[in-house]
């Protein structure tokens, strides 16, 4: 919402708008919007960084919060949030259609902060599903003679499981949710466009790409943009002098375009590319980093002090790095593939970040567990584990059984499992 801008957090209560030159909403003040900026979170995170006091004509904050702090009302239950008969983001909704429906005939711009997935439970974000489709649908009918967009974007993923350890959490974790939704009749009017939106849903966008296309939206309520026109090439150069920010509507993202392009660091980039590393230039701490992550597999699988199931799954050993590649940013990552003493065919494949960086530990009731570990003064982080082999069959049905992560297991032999547990042989193929 305030484009190319350093943010930092501040630990004081700032009151004043802190970004109010650059965001989004003086841009549509002065070009004679009403603006509103609505929240439903119980936390001020979002203070923190902007300011306590948004020069907007309407800010709301979460009817949920305000009703436990004005009234004692406590209704945190684990899967559902809910005042009278409605979840508790319904009211939000509903105050959006009310500033809709008094502002009619003014352009709006307005942004809205739900925070009801912000949980570490990851139930409660089922009550948002249905509500949100019914908003949205109530919503378009009641402006169809209006021209409305819709950014509906999150700012990461939901974080399944041990999203740190898994290949999958982490790309799903780098790559939100992203939707636009626009009539018809503004559409219409942007050459092209249907042929540029339907190409950049499959490229590579960022919040700076987002921030120039309400950039272009707001102007051109007064003026028709176009691609080539100096108009737009000021509304990129507002938006960030130093990376290459588009219009989504305008412009087709490069198929070339990289993480570096658009300001998105490498920790959130999803296309890494990796320099190989000679097997005589690999740096001293690399093997200690490949003996940490052999001890969180353990950790997990054979470990009596996480784990009952040791009679499952071996104890590993580090055998041998077998692959190693470096990105080297601010901070550094590298990927290795290297194989354990306890299977001839397993091998396994991680990401560990390499920083100055000091990250805290989390515990299991914090949402998803991390444990730092520190060497000479570095800081490393276990971005993911995984198997590249093949491990479907016996193991992994075992492991299924048991509720073991099947891909960081390597088994017992059979006959030794069964003397432990003769009933496991019901669970297999």
């Amino acid at each position: 919402v305030c484009g190319d801008i350093l943010f930092k957090m501040h630990r004081e209560r700032i009151y004043e708008d802190l970004f109010y030159d650059n965001s989004l909403w003086k841009y549509a003040n002065d070009s004679g919007f009403a603006t509103m900026f609505i929240e439903e979170g119980c936390t001020d995170d979002l203070s923190k960084y902007l300011g306590r006091r948004l020069r907007v004509d309407h800010i709301v904050t979460s009817f949920y919060c305000a009703a436990g702090k004005f009234s004692g009302f406590k209704n945190n239950l684990p899967d559902q949030r809910c005042i009278g008969h409605h979840n508790s983001h319904v009211y939000v909704y509903n105050y959006i259609s009310e500033f809709s429906k008094n502002y009619k005939g003014i352009h709006q711009w307005i942004y809205s902060h739900i925070n009801t997935a912000h949980e570490k439970s990851g139930t409660v974000i089922n009550t948002l599903d249905l509500d949100t489709l019914e908003f949205l649908k109530s919503y378009l009918q009641e402006n169809k003679d209006s021209q409305v967009v819709v950014f509906l974007t999150g700012d990461h993923g939901m974080r399944y499981g041990d999203w740190f350890k898994k290949v999958d959490g982490a790309h799903e974790h780098r790559l939100p949710l992203g939707v636009v939704i626009a009539s018809d009749s503004l559409l219409e009017s942007i050459e092209g466009v249907y042929d540029t939106l339907t190409h950049n849903s499959r490229r590579l966008t960022s919040k700076l790409d987002l921030y120039t296309s309400q950039l272009h939206l707001v102007a051109g309520t007064k003026k028709h943009i176009t691609r080539d026109s100096k108009d737009y090439l000021k509304l990129k150069s507002t938006t960030s002098r130093e990376y290459k920010p588009i219009s989504l509507f305008l412009e087709k993202v490069p198929n070339n375009r990289t993480c570096e392009d658009v300001k998105i660091p490498s920790f959130w980039c999803s296309c890494l590319k990796m320099q190989e590393v000679k097997e005589t230039e690999y740096p001293e701490f690399i093997y200690k980093i490949a003996q940490e992550v052999v001890y969180q597999i353990n950790e997990e699988t054979n470990s009596p002090k996480t784990s009952p199931y040791s009679h499952i799954c071996q104890k590993l050993s580090l055998k041998e790095i077998t692959k190693l590649q470096v990105l080297a940013t601010k901070e550094e990552y590298y990927k290795m593939q290297f194989t354990v003493n306890e299977s001839d065919s397993a091998l396994f494949e991680t990401v560990v970040l390499v920083t100055s960086k000091k990250y805290n530990a989390r515990n299991i009731n914090e949402a998803y567990p991390f444990y730092p570990y520190f060497f000479r003064g570095k800081n490393f982080k276990v971005m993911y584990i995984r198997r590249v082999d093949s491990y479907a069959g016996v193991c992994e049905d075992l492991c299924k059984a048991k509720m073991i992560e099947a891909e960081l297991c390597i088994c017992h032999p059979l006959e030794y499992i069964l003397e432990k547990e003769p009933h496991l042989k019901n669970y297999l193929g």
